[in-house]
């Protein structure tokens, strides 16, 4: 059993002058809920000396790079909103790989892998994703950081191939030729020296690299949503069709090679219902030995080692989120944190190569988590850094797990976020149903946007809806067809179980949603008027129909659906055949039904769901002399990004909730 100490003091708190002071008011400021946080991603190095994370710095998420030996810290990238880092590795202890989120010219997004120097030298971007007739962008992956190689890695680009992703062996440390980046900024330099290892096998190849940092796996997503589990012995060898799964036949989901780097570790739901870590033979196509189920949930994530190669464990969520560790030596290490860390959810998420040290994130649900060093020799666990050092746990609102009986029997899990304060009995209530909606789920866990309402005086119920992920493949199913069916009556049990416990006041209920759950908000309004008070539809769909549009437009954008969206939406509705049914389930053709105020927020440049099918559906409530209030941000697209935006946001549906639901 492993004992260690812990540290005195974060010292980077103090000692980076990125971020300000800290100051605790009754009611915490919007702000503090929808900034940057001071860090996130954080990393360690090969060998352990640094750490590498995303901070927030000139109005972005940038680079940063923590010495561990000097205490001290600075940002190595200079990106500024709407440019952001949104992910980082180390390639060695000397230079870093990440990936940076942009929009280009025709404010299409357009994501790019960089490389740059831990000192901020050398700075360059390995691909242009831009596409010159401005209809789109192309994307590329990171499969493989070929540790032991000091100047390659592996990566996909399907600019040569759109919709089938290219290998390359990609030269991180020299530009091939000059190219002005996408933001129009000529500092950082497009396109490095490739090799081309192997076209793709299948339409969106998602690959999967051996021990050795061969590209010998590829998972394909075809048009019908079917997809293909493609193999190859080795480098050289021929690619093979593994398998051919469909929605309805099973699953396995490649996520690692076992020590012998001839058979696969795969997530796989054949023969039962829920997804279980499995062995699977390439040689004889066939799964083999169950080496981990979590009962009545799937199994998800996997964690790697510090090469990105080596499985080490993998994560599932019943209630909680929870780890299942392969290397012993992890899970006795978890074990000891989690006795030194009871009331809190702890993870192991990057180690040195020789795992001598390790990043500890440390997190629950009244706060986004901090991070510690450990380190094996001198068994200690040391603060670094705290995720947010302005949010205030005691602030915050207890998340309780609820389980409810829907009305046909099945049971259903979901979250209750209390208001500090106060007792659980006869509060206001803001309903607040995920997007997605299907393979989409809640989690415990720190929630911005359930935190804010909490502290504004609401409790917060989250519902995991039948359609919901990581329960089953027969749940998940059961959503289909159900958009403002059983969907909808899953939440509406949910709301009236609170009611009857006597947790909340039933005349005190407000309904907010994102995407689906925008969806799900004008939903309730129209199947069930007289259990809320006024509703909020964020980024929302009104339209059933409109999905089955071959083009989205934007004022000034526009993008034509996939094959693989259009797939989907099919399988989701059954085609657009049936427009009766469409319609009866679009909140825009039940207008007459709505009779409590709306909020509509939506982003301009919405891709997803278009910006008109909001101005419309504002239009049809002022004509039918509904209450409506109408926010809209000409830079943002589908769920705002933008630190200041969100801010503004959450600010005028926090005014709207005073008028038509306050909370005291």
């Amino acid at each position: 059993m492993k004992c260690f100490h812990q540290g005195s003091t974060g010292w980077l708190l103090i000692s980076l002058s990125l971020f300000a002071c800290v100051a605790y008011a009754d009611k915490p400021s919007t702000e503090s809920f929808f900034k940057y946080p001071a860090f996130s991603r954080m990393t360690i190095s090969p060998h352990g000396q640094f750490v590498a994370a995303l901070g927030a710095t000139t109005g972005a998420l940038n680079v940063v790079v923590i010495d561990l030996e000097k205490k001290s810290a600075g940002a190595i990238t200079g990106y500024a909103e709407p440019a952001t880092v949104v992910a980082v590795n180390w390639k060695s202890d000397d230079r870093l790989i990440y990936t940076v989120r942009d929009y280009d010219h025709y404010r299409n997004r357009v994501s790019n892998i960089g490389a740059v120097n831990r000192d901020g030298k050398n700075h360059l971007l390995m691909f242009d994703n831009r596409n010159p007739i401005g209809t789109g962008y192309y994307s590329d992956e990171l499969v493989d950081l070929q540790i032991d190689d000091p100047i390659n890695v592996l990566m996909t680009s399907e600019r040569e191939t759109p919709a089938y992703p290219v290998v390359y062996r990609t030269d991180t440390s020299a530009m091939w030729h000059t190219m002005t980046s996408h933001t129009g900024n000529t500092r950082y330099m497009f396109d490095t020296r490739r090799d081309k290892l192997t076209a793709a096998p299948g339409r969106n190849c998602h690959y999967l690299a051996d021990l050795k940092g061969d590209a010998r796996v590829c998972l394909s997503l075809e048009t019908d949503l079917s997809r293909l589990l493609l193999y190859r012995a080795g480098h050289d060898a021929a690619w093979e069709t593994l398998a051919r799964f469909t929605n309805d036949s099973g699953y396995v989901e490649p996520i690692g090679f076992t020590p012998d780097n001839k058979r696969l570790y795969v997530l796989s739901n054949f023969g039962a219902d829920t997804r279980s870590l499995y062995e699977f033979d390439p040689a004889t196509k066939t799964l083999g030995k169950k080496l981990f189920e979590a009962q009545g949930v799937d199994v998800s994530d996997p964690l790697y080692s510090a090469d990105g190669r080596q499985l080490m464990g993998v994560e599932y969520s019943t209630d909680h989120n929870h780890v299942f560790y392969l290397d012993k030596n992890l899970a006795e290490l978890q074990a000891s944190l989690l006795r030194a860390f009871p009331a809190d959810r702890v993870g192991i998420y990057s180690q040195s190569i020789d795992a001598k040290r390790a990043i500890i994130d440390v997190a629950n649900d009244q706060s986004p988590g901090k991070y510690f060093l450990y380190d094996d020799v001198k068994q200690s666990v040391t603060l670094i850094a705290d995720r947010a050092p302005w949010i205030n746990p005691k602030e915050m609102g207890q998340v309780r797990t609820v389980k409810v009986s829907s009305r046909d029997g099945r049971e259903l899990n979901g979250y209750l976020t209390l208001p500090p304060g106060r007792d659980a009995k006869n509060l206001p209530l803001i309903v607040d149903p995920h997007g997605g909606p299907y393979g989409v789920r809640d989690y415990d866990g720190w929630n911005p946007d359930t935190q804010f309402f909490a502290t504004r005086g609401y409790a917060v119920l989250q519902i995991n809806y039948r359609g919901s992920g990581g329960y089953g493949a027969a749940f998940q199913k059961s959503g289909k067809r159900e958009w403002g069916g059983r969907m909808q009556d899953d939440i509406t049990d949910g709301v009236n179980w609170a009611i009857k416990q006597g947790i909340v006041d039933a005349r005190r209920i407000a309904i907010y949603g994102v995407s689906y759950g925008g969806y799900a908000a004008l939903m309730g309004l129209v199947l069930t008027p007289e259990l809320y008070r006024c509703g909020i539809r964020y980024s929302g769909i009104s339209d059933l129909e409109e999905i089955f549009e071959p083009m989205v437009r934007t004022n000034s954008l526009y993008r034509e659906r996939s094959r693989e969206e259009l797939a989907f939406w099919t399988d989701a509705f059954g085609g657009q055949k049936d427009s009766a049914y469409l319609r009866e389930r679009s909140p825009l053709y039940n207008i007459k039904k709505i009779s409590a105020p709306v909020f509509l927020a939506h982003g301009v440049d919405d891709l997803v769901v278009p910006y008109s099918t909001a101005t419309q559906f504002r239009d049809a409530l002022q004509g039918a002399g509904k209450p409506v209030e109408f926010y809209s941000r000409p830079d943002e697209g589908h769920g705002f990004e933008k630190a200041a935006n969100n801010v503004e946001l959450f600010n005028k549906i926090e005014q709207f909730l005073q008028k038509c639901n306050p909370a005291n």
